[in-house]
């Protein structure tokens, strides 16, 4: 037993690890530092804006303005510089958020050699620039944002040049109309699914979508199947949607939101992580009114997983993590706050908040995980939870030289 937690194996030989809902004990020296709760110094109106009413028009704006001819000529330019003068230049707002450059292979120290774009539409001129890095842009109500393909989320790191190579070989087959690529694709594909002859399943589907890209073809054959896949080194790994979502959680995110509903706080995490988030109807009727409505969270480079794990700890809501991504829910036993509790001005989490969690690995990289509630740990070992975050609380004063 350590600061970590509490390890223990059962009798069919599965570690069970026990992780304390609270500050990460691992490496105290590379601790991210993030706050999250709720507010009452403002109130949150649905009331549309003369703004918001406009933003349809800005986002049509923002699709001609990425079809019309650019002129533009950068060389040995760090990427996000060659990113912000590309906008100068076009006029057009791109940003390229900070989780998404440290995704680059080496952040932001990555250096485009070359850029040139001559009378070239800017979305076909940013797509040659981001493709070869597995990036792509989305466009939003105020900005063009670039985004990390959905089959490199999963790493949890950057990407290296030989992952980044193997994406752009798939992205160049054509494997639905060409036999001889679609063995090709067999050989480098390792399936962590229990499905009986996958191969023939996905082979199948992969035809039905005829003459698209080699990535078009394997997303498009993984969902109708239920599965996904991503690249890991010199391999292609396709599994259970709930096994890349977890996947997906790995990510260092970076959310700053302040006294906002709660229910766009959970949409910004799920964005962030590129995962899709659902609330079970009638889960927030537990809550107090602060707490729905007047939500703070600041995270820096933390990773999703334990974000979500502290939003849950705060709240007192349940989550899954499911082939369709992540459900929040109300846990049973839990009653709706009272009239009192809406006038509050510190977080209502429940009345019996989430304090560790059990993770029981099921083999081919699945897992089973169990929150516990306070009144579930036991009495030895709640001592031990609040000397191990002591512990962690004091190590972070010493770090950052507080008293």
């Amino acid at each position: 037993m350590n600061g970590d937690g509490v390890h223990s194996r059962d009798s069919f030989g599965l570690v069970r690890t026990v992780s304390w809902i609270g500050v990460q004990m691992a490496s105290v020296a590379s601790a991210r530092l993030w706050f999250l709760g709720c507010v009452t110094m403002a109130t949150c109106s649905l009331t549309a804006t003369p703004q918001a009413k406009a933003q349809g028009g800005s986002h049509v704006a923002l699709e001609k303005a990425l079809d019309a001819p650019a002129d533009v000529l950068l060389e040995d330019v760090k990427l996000d510089d060659a990113i912000e003068k590309i906008a100068a230049k076009t006029g057009v707002r791109i940003v390229i958020p900070p989780e998404v450059l440290a995704m680059a292979p080496y952040g932001p120290e990555t250096v485009v050699d070359r850029v040139e774009m001559r009378d070239t539409p800017l979305r076909r001129g940013l797509m040659e620039l981001l493709a070869p890095l597995g990036m792509s842009v989305r466009v939003l109500d105020d900005r063009v944002e670039v985004v990390l393909l959905e089959v490199l989320h999963c790493l949890g790191r950057p990407a290296t040049w030989e992952e980044l190579d193997l994406l752009a070989r798939i992205r160049e087959m054509r494997p639905g109309i060409n036999a001889a690529q679609l063995e090709g694709l067999r050989t480098l594909i390792e399936f962590q699914t229990e499905a009986a002859d996958p191969w023939a399943q996905l082979a199948g589907a992969i035809r039905a979508c005829g003459a698209g890209t080699g990535v078009e073809s394997l997303s498009r054959a993984c969902e109708g199947l239920g599965w996904g896949w991503c690249i890991d080194g010199p391999r292609i790994v396709v599994s259970s949607r709930d096994v890349i979502t977890r996947r997906k959680l790995t990510r260092p995110v970076t959310i700053k939101l302040s006294n906002r509903p709660l229910i766009e706080v959970l949409q910004a995490l799920g964005e962030k992580a590129d995962v899709s988030v659902r609330v079970e109807p009638g889960s927030f009727r537990a809550l107090s009114l602060q707490v729905r409505q007047n939500f703070s969270l600041l995270a820096v480079d933390v990773p999703a997983e334990q974000i979500l794990e502290r939003l849950a700890a705060s709240t007192g809501l349940g989550y899954a993590i499911g082939p369709e991504g992540i459900l929040f829910f109300q846990p049973e036993g839990v009653t709706p706050a009272s009239p009192d509790a809406a006038a509050s001005t510190t977080p209502v989490p429940g009345r019996d908040p989430y304090v560790a969690k059990v993770v029981v690995p099921l083999g081919e990289g699945r897992s089973i995980e169990w929150l516990i509630r306070r009144s579930e740990l036991p009495a030895d070992l709640r001592g031990k939870r609040e000397e191990d975050l002591r512990k962690a609380f004091d190590a972070i004063r010493t770090k950052d030289g507080a008293p």
